[in-house]
């Protein structure tokens, strides 16, 4: 899997497991903690991405520093605009909230098992 960009600390990302809009570098940080080695991330200076590989499910998220969101899973799709991110300690989901808006992103049990086969 490949990935480009900022290094993390993983123990700060896991504990801190909330982060605002604002705070464009722990939203950064925080892409990289939960999507290491499960595809491909990219970072841009406008946006920070993830998206799966072939042959596993075809899935992918994608924020823009302005807040807007697209997302894609098997069966459904979304956009949206958002100011906060919360994710688990187990780094498996992350819930992006907005005004009148949130919507869980978790990450597919299919791209879950390359973090333990590495």
């Amino acid at each position: 899997m490949t990935k480009t960009g900022a290094p993390t600390n993983e123990a700060e990302i896991t504990e801190r497991r909330k982060a605002a809009l604002s705070d464009w570098d722990a939203i950064v940080r925080a892409f990289y903690v939960l999507f290491d080695g499960l595809g491909k991330i990219e970072q841009h200076e406008t946006c920070i991405a993830f998206e799966s590989i072939a042959p596993d499910v075809a899935t992918s998220l994608t924020l823009r520093r302005d807040g807007l969101l697209a997302a894609s899973m098997p069966l459904h799709g979304m956009q949206a605009k958002v100011t906060t991110l919360h994710w688990d300690s187990s780094m498996t989901w992350v819930e992006l909230a907005g005004e009148g808006l949130s919507y869980t992103y978790r990450i597919p049990a299919e791209l879950l098992r390359h973090r333990f086969s590495m």
